[in-house]
């Protein structure tokens, strides 16, 4: 009885309290029902309901000896109660100590405190606590009026409901153009794409769910998707029966990215940026017709031994080519058809060259490899100015260097010796450039 009478007198003093305060907690939530994938917007304001100036506690430079505290939290959490969010939270003292700069909130203004953006991949009912908590300290210098800087104290806890997405829809099947579509608006989630499915050309999802996955081939009409971190178990089959222009594929995917032949429906796909972090296979590639493809990129450095699969023959528009891997055992060899291509990289802790790498247009080259002074033959690359050898571990430089008809700077460790290959190419004016 006794601690339920001293429950009752606190709340109603904090009650009390909060009354009394010249200014108040706005609350703004930019959805009051959010769909998955949705991007809901938190802002919290403090209102000034007084009849004159308040100041508002605001972060600056670190200083020593003021213990002015602030603690300023924000927290989201779901149905079993487990913080979903990273905690934004900051509080002042200890080794953080710093003094605090004064915002001046004219009455019946409003001053913004934070704004998060927070996106739910998962359906249900989630928690939002906000604490603003701040103490201002007597011996502060210079000291505010007391009538002006005051203790301040808020906290807001509401829920929001976030709903599975209705994937029952229609769309129309269209085809723009390559110009059309790089002008197109990119949507950045399925609440919102699903809203006009005819007319999602361009989707890039942050941290999608397998389920969101799962649903995106009945997207028919996209072409540019770009799915970026989180973690998924697998790619659906019919993903790839997609045309697409541009894909990018920057997800940890558990069982491995296997690229089926279904890739070869995206007989128009320009650009191809895939970061694997397990087993990534490139074989459905093979023999296909690639003919607008210009730009691709491969980062397997976590990856299971690598093959190289492109039908370079038909890759005739191609114009970089940059793969990153831990071991590449395959690379092709002749691109003589990619009359385009200008940048060519790979860099491995081992690679299977070939005898000769043909690149007769190609104009900047960066290779690596651990296999001590064993280079490509490259006499072939007629076009070819800067050769980058800083990843490639060689003691120095091999004779089949000289080889290069037109090499004007090639980039190499301090640590390479100096041989007859350095000075022959000096002698020719070659720069030669140690790091």
């Amino acid at each position: 009885m006794r601690l339920n009478l001293i429950i009752l007198l606190l709340i109603t003093a904090f009650k009390a309290y909060s009354q009394n305060q010249p200014y108040e907690l706005i609350k703004n939530c930019s959805h009051s029902v959010a769909m998955v994938g949705d991007d809901i917007e938190f802002s919290f304001y403090a209102k000034n309901n007084s009849n004159s100036k308040i100041v508002v506690p605001g972060m600056k430079s670190s200083a020593r000896g003021i213990d002015d505290v602030l603690t300023h939290k924000f927290e989201i959490f779901n149905e079993t109660g487990t913080r979903i969010n990273k905690v934004w939270r900051c509080g002042i003292g200890g080794k953080d100590r710093r003094i605090l700069s004064g915002i001046v909130v004219k009455p019946g203004d409003s001053v913004l405190l934070v704004k998060k953006t927070f996106q739910a991949n998962v359906a249900g009912v989630y928690k939002v606590n906000y604490l603003f908590d701040f103490h201002p300290n007597n011996g502060l210098k210079p000291n505010p009026s007391p009538e002006t800087y005051k203790k301040m104290f808020f906290q807001e806890s509401f829920f929001l409901e976030v709903k599975k997405l209705d994937f029952n829809f229609e769309v129309k099947k269209i085809r723009i153009t390559s110009e059309e579509l790089w002008v197109a608006p990119i949507y950045k989630s399925l609440g919102e794409a699903k809203k006009n499915p005819s007319k999602v050309y361009r989707l890039h999802l942050k941290d999608p769910t397998q389920e969101e996955i799962g649903q995106l081939s009945k997207f028919s009409n996209l072409q540019d998707l770009s799915l970026q971190g989180g973690s998924v178990d697998s790619l659906p089959y019919d993903l790839f029966e997609l045309n697409f222009r541009s894909l990018h594929l920057g997800i940890n995917v558990k069982k491995g990215i296997n690229f089926p032949k279904a890739i070869q429906n995206s007989k128009g796909l320009e650009i191809l940026s895939v970061r694997a972090s397990s087993q990534l296979n490139l074989s459905g590639f093979e023999g296909g017709v690639f003919s607008d493809l210009k730009t691709v990129s491969i980062n397997a450095s976590y990856a299971p031994p690598l093959k190289i699969i492109f039908p370079v023959e038909t890759m005739i528009s191609i114009e970089r080519i940059s793969i990153t891997a831990k071991i590449i055992d395959a690379l092709p060899s002749d691109f003589s058809n990619c009359r385009s291509l200008t940048q060519f990289y790979v860099s491995a802790k081992r690679i299977d060259y070939p005898n000769e790498l043909i690149l007769p247009y190609v104009q900047n080259i960066a290779l690596s490899g651990n296999i001590t002074n064993i280079l490509p033959n490259l006499s072939k690359c007629e076009k070819l100015e800067q050769l980058h050898l800083l990843k490639a571990k060689i003691t120095e430089l091999p004779t089949n260097v000289l080889q290069i008809p037109n090499l004007k700077e090639i980039l190499i460790k301090k640590e390479v010796a100096k041989n007859e290959v350095i000075k022959q190419l000096k002698k020719r004016g070659v720069e030669i450039i140690k790091r």
